[in-house]
């Protein structure tokens, strides 16, 4: 029993004997006057009281202490947090991802980061130019509306912001910003290309049955429907990067939709001039394209807020959407577009140039160095990439299958340490994180809560990132399909025309896997936890 318990009951020396009959506690008392009834049923773990002369019956609830008390505990958590970041005032912009609480602060000399990793709760923090990233694992949804709760934060909502005089404008902090807003101009369309991916797998292994073939009405209803949500891209992009940009997401839909609509499909692939007030028109495909829709919504909002603070009240409803439109058809179709799409096109050909040229080098260097490019939030930089490359290819040619291996072999560090070490709460930590990462494709709490604190299962990590993707170049495994998730998720998009490729592909993780378990059980030992 708890002292606090015991204490109500009259203290230990009142107390005879305690024994649990049908999931209910018998305490037998010498003095049922020294019994505090209704302080105990005031306690979160207790559901109901009986006394029978010198006999207590104590029903608990479960469920209702462990919902209070996570309640309770996030609440706490957001205060601690809160605090050590500066409080609310030292905050622009806050938000979340999987694992991250993400602070834009305005003055890091107030974040005590040091005091924030010691919270329990908090895995690691990482700085990505201003923006605090504070790691929380799996429950960063809680904390998240624990911390907007308490501290009227908007969830999702861009708070004003204020220009900070000491804010760094280094290249490291202006390409750490430029990859977080690519990052978040793609991030909100995930679960779209992760069901259309997993919709194209399902046709996949469907054609091996009797059930459909590549003729039949099934079969092409449900490929035009997966083929959707990457031929749209540009509207998803628009509409995100509306968000990021604080513009009107409506018109920024507006003016993307226009980049894909048939009659302009159509003047393209029939090979029609175009010309808009003397400027020609780039005759390009914008289908499945990331960067000229971001691009063109950049300069729209500066162009919106621009018609919007010199546009009379009155007419603010009317003149705003059509003067923004109407200044941005030219400039998206004749210069920002175009720059777009070549500038999305160079990036895959410098991709594949770099592929074809330096073959397994450039393959193994990215494995290896991508969990410090995770460390660093470099990463963000890499899902768009991977994006482009599989619309102008039609596949993804060593990146994802890299990133895959990567983050099992996180996971399979973890569980090396697990099954080792004797600290009872590391081999807890290290297993919840092996499982997070494995199944769920999430590595933060393995790679910060664990393996970089560690030290050696990091680069026993690493060593096995580039094993596996030594076999990754020498069998040239391509991703058909970029399905997110773990290992057990992801394997499903390798499977396609080539019936070997997914058996490659299951040969580069398990390499990998098999080197990191190796190399973490031989040098990890003891004097290494946490």
């Amino acid at each position: 029993m708890k002292i606090e318990l015991i204490e109500l009951l009259g203290g230990k020396e009142n107390i005879i004997k305690s024994e649990k009959k049908d999931e209910l506690l018998h305490v037998f008392i010498k003095d049922a006057g020294l019994v505090n009834s209704l302080k105990i049923k005031e306690m979160i773990t207790i559901e109901s009281v009986q006394m029978k002369r010198n006999r207590v019956i104590i029903s608990f609830n479960t469920k209702k202490s462990e919902e209070k008390n996570m309640s309770k505990n996030y609440s706490e958590l957001a205060d601690k947090i809160i605090t050590l970041v500066g409080g609310k005032e030292n905050v622009n912009y806050f938000t979340h991802c999987v694992t991250r609480l993400r602070f834009t602060i305005k003055n890091k000399s107030l974040v005590s980061d040091e005091e924030i990793k010691t919270i329990n709760e908090v895995i690691g923090v990482n700085w990505s130019g201003n923006q605090l990233q504070v790691i929380v694992g799996p429950f960063v949804s809680e904390v998240y509306d624990a911390i907007c709760r308490s501290y009227d934060f908007k969830k999702e909502d861009m708070i004003e912001e204020v220009n900070d005089a000491k804010k760094k404008s280094g290249v490291k902090e202006k390409f750490l910003d430029f990859t977080a807003t690519i990052s978040a101009c793609l991030y909100p369309m995930i679960n779209v290309f992760v069901a259309a991916g997993l919709l194209k797998v399902l046709l996949i292994l469907l054609l091996y049955t009797p059930l459909i073939t590549e003729t039949s009405s099934t079969y092409l209803v449900l490929s035009f429907a997966a083929d959707a949500a990457f031929y749209f891209m540009p509207i998803y992009v628009g509409a995100a990067a509306a968000k990021r940009f604080n513009s009107n997401i409506y018109i920024a839909m507006f003016l993307c939709a226009m980049l894909i609509s048939p009659t302009f499909i159509t003047y393209v692939t029939s090979g029609t001039e175009l010309s808009l007030f003397g400027l020609p028109v780039y005759a390009g495909s914008y289908a499945s394209t990331l960067f000229p829709s971001i691009m063109a919504v950049f300069v729209m909002s500066h162009v919106e807020r621009f018609i919007e603070k010199h546009s009379p009240a009155i007419i603010k409803d009317i003149s705003v959407p059509f003067l923004t439109i109407l200044v941005m058809i030219p400039l998206t179709l004749c210069v920002l577009a175009p720059l777009g799409s070549v500038l999305g096109t160079y990036l895959s050909d410098f991709i594949m140039w770099l592929y074809d040229k330096t073959g397994i080098v450039a393959i193994v260097l990215f494995a290896f160095l991508y969990p410090i490019m995770v460390i660093t939030g470099m990463h963000a930089a890499i899902v768009p990439v991977v994006f482009g490359l599989y619309a102008t290819l039609g596949y993804e040619p060593f990146l994802w299958l890299c990133i895959v291996i990567s983050n099992t072999n996180q996971g399979v560090a973890t569980l090396v340490v697990s099954l080792k070490s004797k600290n009872r709460e590391l081999k807890t930590n290290a297993m919840s994180s092996t499982v997070t990462a494995i199944v769920a494709g999430v590595t933060e709490p393995a790679l910060f809560g664990v393996n970089l604190k560690l030290r050696t299962p990091l680069i026993a990590a690493m060593i096995g990132n580039a094993a596996g993707a030594i076999v990754l170049a020498l069998t040239k495994v391509i991703a058909y399909q970029i399905v997110m998730g773990g290992v057990f998720f992801t394997v499903t998009g390798f499977v396609g025309e080539n019936s070997m490729n997914v058996i490659f592909m299951i040969a580069s993780v398990v390499v990998g896997a098999v080197v990191t378990a190796i190399i973490t059980w031989i040098t990890y030992n003891e004097k290494n936890e946490i």
